[in-house]
């Protein structure tokens, strides 16, 4: 299955190259090895201090799939895990919320009333 991935630049210098790409990706993939491949594999960058918070959205204004955190093993899905990658669709965005910490982000998703608090929750400047 062929995926296109994207991110948001993590510094002015980081944004000298696109980061739109396309990838192929075994449709019998698990989303956790999906979101695992794409930190360790380097597509998402490392970042000084290694504490890096990054929200995958399903296309660049879509539904939230995962919080991924460098410091983390594993992606906290907010879809079903045992899910395919076929179930994503073929546009997946990494938005960077900065060196926020992972867990108070998730924290704040679970607690989102509505649109208007998940916004905040995914904000890279939102509360720490």
């Amino acid at each position: 299955m062929r995926v296109q991935i994207s991110r948001d630049s993590v510094a002015a210098g980081d944004d000298l190259e696109p980061h739109d790409q396309e990838i192929e990706v075994d449709e019998r993939c698990t989303l956790t090895d999906f979101f695992k491949m794409l930190a360790v594999g380097g597509y998402l960058p490392e970042i000084w201090g290694g504490q890096a918070t990054w929200a995958a959205t399903a296309g660049r204004d879509g539904k939230l799939l995962a919080i991924v955190a460098a410091q983390w093993k594993e992606p906290e899905l907010f879809v079903d895990a045992a899910a395919g990658i076929e179930t994503l669709g073929a546009d997946i965005h990494f938005r960077y919320l900065a060196q926020r910490d992972p867990h108070k982000v998730v924290d704040l998703v679970r607690a989102a009333r509505d649109a208007a608090e998940l916004a905040i929750a995914l904000d890279p400047y939102g509360p720490v």
